[in-house]
Parts: structure tokens; C-alpha cells; sequence
């Protein structure tokens, strides 16, 4: 319904033109059957995810709703007030970066989130014109800044299910593309060039004027200091190298989304390493 909707929807529409008229029936009734009718259903009962701020709500309503355009001419009511919902349920999930761009899931699922979520609004952009303005928050446009302003100078911190790992890299092009934010861009790309990772979503959203205006300048990183709410996550740094001094400690709720047992753990980096 979420992840297989999203993905067999923009599959759908890339080999319209190669599937048979049959071919094209099977396949549009397997998107109400199996993505758009339980999907609307499960907003009526309503389930958990309709109406959470987690990473299910954008993996969920942007499953439904790309389904529900490869649909739409077929019953412009029914799926209509589907989109309708799905937008404007996926709100809940914006709200919990407000005030900062901040989630209390972690880089992990920010990313996983993320990846439909930017999936799910272009395809909005790309059919109605608009997104009515449900992404424009100050949360929103500061989001793309989390995997660098909860990360070490030598790794991301490993709280709740986060693995140790060098987290920015995989920050989001497609929201410094969204926001225009050069600074974000300039990080993102730099750091992607070093390691030569991409993914096919670093061609689509692609920008050549952002990218010439990101790298012949400079980027203004966030202030030092942070403060991750809700997961209650601190942490203090002299600069943003490799060989710089970064300190973190979590005394947070043990049961915030994908959370452990590790309210306390404290993480050190230095001279890009991690020592505790």
C-alpha cells in the first residue's frame, strides 16, 4: 500500500505507453484493490498511521495518493476526496519538525520518511500544479540541516535504532532543490562527490542552476550547540571538521519512536574518531 503503491505507481506511469489495454486494466485494479480501497479504508476506522507524526503517515498517504492519480479519470469523486485526505492527513507528520526541521526518529527513519515524502509532493507538484502550500513551515524548510546538526564530527550518534555511521551524506538533495537552499545544497553534493555515493533520486532532482550557485559559494552551517526535543538530546561542538571536538548526551523517553533503553548514553568525538 505505501512503499509498493509509490513505487508501482511511478513504474506504471514511466511504461504506460508499452502495456496493453488488458495489460493496463490488471494493473489499475490491482492499485484499488490492494493500495487505494484498504488504504481508504484504514483512513476511515481510522488506523494508527493515518494521523501519526512518524515516517508510516508520508509512507502511507503517498503510496495511496500516486495510486489514486494513475486512477483518477476513472472515477474523479471516489479518488478525489482520497488525495484530499491523504494531503491533508500528512500534515501531522510535517507538524513534528516544527519549530526546527527536527525529528525525534533520527537520521535513519527522517530518510526513510523523506524518501516517499519527496516522491509524494513532486508527484503533487507535477499533476495539480501545487501543494497548496502544506510544506511551506519553517520545519519543513530546516529539515534537510537534521542529519548534519545530529551528527559528530566523525559519525552520526547512535541513539534508539541508529547504527554508528557517517549520517549527512545522506541528507536530502530534493529539499535544498525544494527550498532552493544553496548552503544545504553546497553540503549535500560535497559530500556525496567525496564519497561518489548517488542514487537514482540525485538525477531526478537535479538542479543546474542551484548546483553552479551552491558550489561557487559558501555554506553557513547551524549554530553549534543543539537541542533535539522530545528524544531530549543535547550536544556541543567547536567546529563542524573532521577533527573537531563534539560531545552529545540523551536523557530522553526510552519509548519515543524507535527508541531503546539508552536514556543516558553520552557519545564523544574527536580527531575523527569515536571514543565513547
Amino acid at each position: 500500500m505505501g512503499v509498493g503503491g509509490t513505487y508501482m505507481a511511478i513504474g506504471y506511469d514511466l511504461m504506460y505507453d508499452a502495456f496493453s489495454k488488458d495489460q493496463r486494466a490488471v494493473i489499475e485494479d490491482a492499485f484499488k484493490t490492494f493500495a487505494v480501497d484498504p488504504g481508504w479504508a484504514g483512513m476511515n476506522k481510522p488506523e494508527f498511521w493515518t494521523d501519526s507524526n512518524a515516517n508510516w503517515n508520508p509512507i502511507c498517504q503517498t503510496g495511496i495518493r500516486l495510486c489514486c492519480y494513475m486512477l483518477y479519470d476513472k472515477d474523479p469523486e471516489y479518488y478525489g476526496q482520497i488525495i484530499t485526505t491523504a494531503l491533508n492527513r500528512q500534515t501531522h507528520y510535517y507538524r513534528a519538525f516544527e519549530p526546527d526541521g527536527q525529528s525525534a526518529e533520527g537520521i535513519g527513519y527522517f530518510n526513510y520518511g523523506f524518501s516517499f515524502t519527496e516522491l509524494g509532493n513532486q508527484a503533487d507538484l507535477n499533476v495539480l500544479g501545487t501543494d497548496f502550500g502544506l510544506m511551506d513551515t519553517d520545519g519543513i524548510r530546516n529539515a534537510g540541516w537534521f542529519p548534519y546538526r545530529i551528527s559528530g564530527t566523525a559519525a552520526g550518534v547512535s541513539i534508539g535504532d541508529e547504527e554508528l555511521h557517517y549520517a549527512p551524506n545522506t541528507s536530502r538533495i530534493w529539499l535544498a532543490s525544494r527550498f532552493q537552499d544553496a548552503g544545504l545544497a553546497k553540503l549535500v553534493y560535497s559530500d556525496k562527490i567525496k564519497s561518489g555515493s548517488y542514487e537514482w533520486r540525485d538525477l531526478l532532482f537535479y538542479d543546474p542552476e542551484l548546483y553552479q550557485k551552491a558550489m561557487s559559494g559558501t555554506a553557513t552551517m547551524p549554530q553549534l550547540d543543539n537541542y533535539v526535543r522530545d528524544i531530549e538530546l543535547v550536544s556541543f561542538r567547536n567546529g563542524w571538521g573532521t577533527k573537531d571536538r563534539f560531545i552529545s548526551i540523551h536523557a530522553g523517553d526510552n519509548q519515543a519512536p524507535h527508541g531503546h533503553v539508552d536514556a543516558g548514553q553520552v557519545d564523544i568525538q574527536a580527531n575523527g574518531i569515536c571514543w565513547v
